[in-house]
Order: C-alpha cells, then sequence, then structure tokens
C-alpha cells in the first residue's frame, strides 16, 4: 500500500524551525510558537493547524536544544478566547510557557490586571502549571521631535506624554511581578512605542525604565496592596533593607511618611520631600527609603 507524500507546508516547517533553533542553540533561550494568531494578518489557519505547528516545533527545539524555553502562541490583548480554544486542542502538551501580549491600549498597566487574572483561572481550569509571560506590551510614546507621531501596535489608540509613559512603564514592571509573570518583552527600543529618539537620544521614559530596573533586580518582593483610596503600596527587601515603592494612578493623595523615613526619590531620579509629614502620592512612582 502506498503512502501519501508529505504536504510540503509541515515539511517547510519542520526544515525552518530545524535550521533556526541549530544556529541559534546556546544563544537564544526563548522561542514564541506564532505572533498573535488570532489578527488574520499574522495567522490565516485554523486554531487545529497551529496546534499541530506549535507541537513540531516544541519537539525539534526541544531535541536541538533542551534548555530552550517553548513559549505558546502570543494571543494579542483581545485573544482570551482564541487562548482557550487552544488550551481546549491540547497546547499545554506542547509548551513551557504560556505567552500573551497584555496591551492596554492608552490606558496604564493597572487596566491589564483582571485580565492576567482571567488567563492565570484559566490555565488552572487546563491543569496548566507552567509560567505565564507578558512577552509583548507597550505603548505609543510622545516624541520630542514629533509631538503627533504615532507608533504601530495593537490597541495603541493614542500617544502617551513622555513622563506617563515613564510612569506606566514602572508601574508595568512591578505589576508584573506582583502577579507572578517573570517576563515581559516591552515594545520597543526605538520608534515610535520606542525609548529612543530618531536621533538616537533616549526619551525621559527611559529614565524610569532604568531606575525601575535598578530598584527592582536584586529585590525580593514582599507584599503589593492596593488602598482603599487606590494607592499601590509594593514592598521590596534587599541586603537587610526595606523600601516601598508607591503610587496611585487614579488621582494625587497625601500620605503619612513612614516612620524612620530617610529619603524618597520618584522613577526619574527626583527627590521627594514629605511637607508636615506628608508624601504626596500621584500616577508616578515613587522608592521610599
Amino acid at each position: 500500500m502506498g503512502c501519501a507524500a508529505e504536504p510540503m507546508d509541515m515539511a517547510d516547517w519542520r526544515h525552518y524551525v530545524r535550521t533556526v533553533a541549530t544556529r541559534c542553540k546556546g544563544k537564544v533561550k526563548y522561542y514564541e510558537g506564532w505572533n498573535e494568531p488570532d489578527i488574520s494578518g499574522f495567522y490565516s489557519g485554523s486554531k487545529a493547524k497551529l496546534i499541530e505547528l506549535q507541537k513540531e516545533m516544541y519537539q525539534i527545539v526541544k531535541e536541538i536544544d533542551p534548555a530552550a524555553m517553548v513559549i505558546s502562541p502570543s494571543p494579542a490583548a483581545a485573544g482570551v478566547g482564541y487562548l482557550e480554544g487552544l488550551f481546549e486542542l491540547g497546547l499545554n502538551q506542547y509548551v513551557d510557557a504560556i505567552g500573551f501580549h497584555f496591551y492596554t491600549g492608552a490606558g496604564g498597566p493597572e487596566f491589564a490586571l483582571t485580565k492576567m487574572q482571567i488567563i492565570r483561572d484559566m490555565m488552572k481550569k487546563y491543569h496548566c502549571e507552567k509560567p505565564l509571560l507578558n512577552t509583548e506590551a507597550g505603548w505609543s510614546i510622545e516624541s520630542a521631535y514629533a509631538k503627533d507621531s504615532q507608533g504601530a501596535g495593537v490597541d495603541t489608540e493614542k500617544t502617551i506624554p513622555i513622563e506617563r509613559a515613564g510612569c506606566f512603564i514602572a508601574r508595568g514592571y512591578a505589576l508584573n511581578w506582583a502577579m507572578g509573570i517573570p517576563l515581559w518583552c516591552l515594545y520597543r527600543w526605538e520608534g515610535g512605542m520606542g525609548l529612543r529618539e530618531d536621533n538616537n537620544e533616549l526619551k525621559l521614559a527611559a529614565k524610569a525604565y532604568q531606575s525601575i530596573g535598578a530598584w527592582l533586580i536584586g529585590a525580593i518582593m514582599t507584599g503589593c496592596v492596593r488602598d482603599a483610596d487606590g494607592t499601590y503600596t509594593v514592598t521590596l527587601a534587599r541586603g537587610g533593607r526595606t523600601a516601598t515603592l508607591v503610587w496611585n494612578a487614579d488621582t494625587t493623595v497625601d500620605k503619612a511618611a513612614p516612620s524612620g523615613f530617610a529619603r524618597g526619590t520618584d522613577v526619574f531620579g527626583r527627590a521627594v520631600t514629605p511637607v508636615r509629614g506628608k508624601i504626596e502620592v500621584g500616577e508616578t512612582p515613587i522608592l521610599i527609603e
């Protein structure tokens, strides 16, 4: 009995994945199955076909580079239902982590928290105990040289002022960590959604990116709460010392300076000094030490 020839699309896919994984072995740590397959401009096949592609990719990458992490296809911000459809088809068998693009349009990172919890609950439903990663998210950031610049990207409805974008980025990293998301791929470094101007100068938002990295890397997050007036308080421990990161995304409030207050610094490197024992807390994150 004769055997039908293997469809060329799958043969080509295997060849492509094997070539990339072989060339990048030891250099690339993460392989994402597909970019935003729920958007027709990026993928036009069925969910069942995407699972076939993911299975082949997973097996080949693991054969060539067992240390690499294979991430699921990552839907765009509106793709929660699409992701569940992939789980129903057995996605959990062919991934080391689940990816999702937690864009929030023109809103701050707080708008992603509900969706993060929905996907966590979905993962629990399908007995997926693997990491959840934010494999792409960002904002269209105003340029000092082109005030009306717009950046391509999912749900980027309007350009965000440079300083506000820096606040969003800093708060986003703290909140992703608080939600147990170990990786956020900020989109992106250059262009209308980037931290760098077209003339290679860094936007002010890059200062916030630098500051939040310095504050979080090497620290242990011991708490993250939101109080009745909407103020977030993130407690960090590092080297035997405790620091507190605070902000309020909705309004500006006066908060009592903690006992033993030594100094306060916002994400742009500006000193924050209590006035009559109070600290003014708004959308700009402040580190209190």
